[in-house]
C-alpha cells in the first residue's frame, strides 16, 4: 500500500494544485492521510507486528510446556 501511495503521489498526482506552500506529491500525501488509503498501511503494519510478536511469545510458552519431565 505504501508503494501504491508513493506511485500515485509522484507519478499520477505530481502536479496537484498548491495549498498554502505545499504542492505536488507532498500535498497529495497530506490530502489522503486521513482517508482509508492513508490509514490502512499504518494500521496493517502495527497489526502485523503485534501478531508476529504474539507468535514468538506463544511458541516460547509452548516449548516450555512440552519438555519431557517438566
Amino acid at each position: 500500500m505504501n508503494l501504491h501511495i508513493q506511485f500515485n503521489s509522484f507519478i499520477d498526482n505530481r502536479r496537484d494544485p498548491p495549498k498554502d506552500l505545499v504542492s505536488g506529491p507532498l500535498y497529495y500525501q497530506s490530502r489522503i492521510s486521513q482517508t482509508a488509503l492513508g490509514v490502512i498501511p499504518n494500521v496493517m503494519f502495527n497489526l502485523n507486528n503485534w501478531l508476529a510478536d504474539g507468535l514468538l511469545v506463544s511458541s516460547l510458552f509452548d516449548a516450555a510446556l512440552t519438555r519431557p519431565g517438566a
